[in-house]
């Protein structure tokens, strides 16, 4: 009859444990790093939880490939079936485009669909909309006439078109034109000069006669540090107003003409 040696028991469960360890270092302290773990083969070591685990699949790169799969790109970390298409560039992420803005205005950027209408005031509108132009005006719920190259404020009236002037109702107003010299004429503003011989005035590309003038020019009256023009009067030398004869005038007092 044959008999047991204690220690050569002892021998094989301690040689037993000694092989699971070396074929699943895992277990042995649960290393946190795949340099200290050595698996066994057909596997290959991957941090999992921060735990080192031998898990079954090829390394590829840095990641692991899973059952079936093989190792294409090392270097995109990119597993294949054997035998498929195997993309050899690493996959580019698309930059984020942003919104299309609209213009500079001042010192900020109006939105897309905008325009810059005062930069002095960082003001932007849809295309045809009201848009404040004074660097301290408000913003109305209505606007006023128009007055020349200008539009007045809803509470003031247009005072003298040729020169684009406003004023509250009332209120004084110089009556000089403001409109480019044609001949010895003034032509209201907004008007070109269409024949300088006679002083004729249009509108751009409005019709005009060119024939030659030589009456001599009416002469037209000097009012304080003004030139009336043509077929107006000097009403107030003082300041300068010339008004259709019997025009309204004011009688104020502008200082020394002298």
């Amino acid at each position: 009859m044959m008999s047991f040696n204690p220690l050569s028991i002892k021998a094989v469960v301690l040689l037993t444990a000694a092989i699971g360890v070396i074929a699943n270092p895992v277990l042995k302290d649960r290393a946190s790093s795949c340099d200290v773990v050595r698996c066994a083969s057909g596997t290959v070591c991957q941090v999992i939880d921060n735990v080192a685990q031998c898990v079954g699949g090829q390394k590829c790169g840095t990641a692991v490939c899973g059952a079936g799969l093989v190792c294409c790109n090392a270097l995109c970390n990119i597993c294949t079936k054997p035998g498929e298409f195997c993309v050899q560039g690493c996959p580019v992420t698309d930059p984020v485009v942003e919104a299309s803005a609209g213009p500079v205005c001042g010192s900020k950027i109006c939105a897309s669909g905008e325009v810059c209408c005062n930069p002095l005031m960082d003001i932007c509108t849809k295309p045809g909309e009201v848009c404040i132009l004074g660097s301290n005006a408000a913003v109305a719920a209505t606007t006023g006439p128009v007055c020349g190259a200008n539009t007045c404020a809803s509470d003031e009236v247009c005072c003298n078109a040729s020169c684009g002037k406003c004023a509250k109702p009332g209120v004084a107003c110089t009556q000089e034109a403001c409109g480019p010299q044609c001949g010895l004429n003034t032509c209201p503003f907004g008007d070109v000069c269409c024949n300088d011989s006679c002083g004729y005035c249009t509108k751009p590309g409005g019709f005009c006669t060119q024939e030659i003038c030589s009456k001599a020019p009416e002469a037209r009256a000097t009012c304080g540090p003004n030139v009336c023009a043509s077929g107006q009067v000097c009403c107030n030398r003082s300041c300068g107003v010339c008004t259709a004869p019997g025009g309204k005038c004011t009688q104020q007092l502008c200082g020394d003409t002298s």
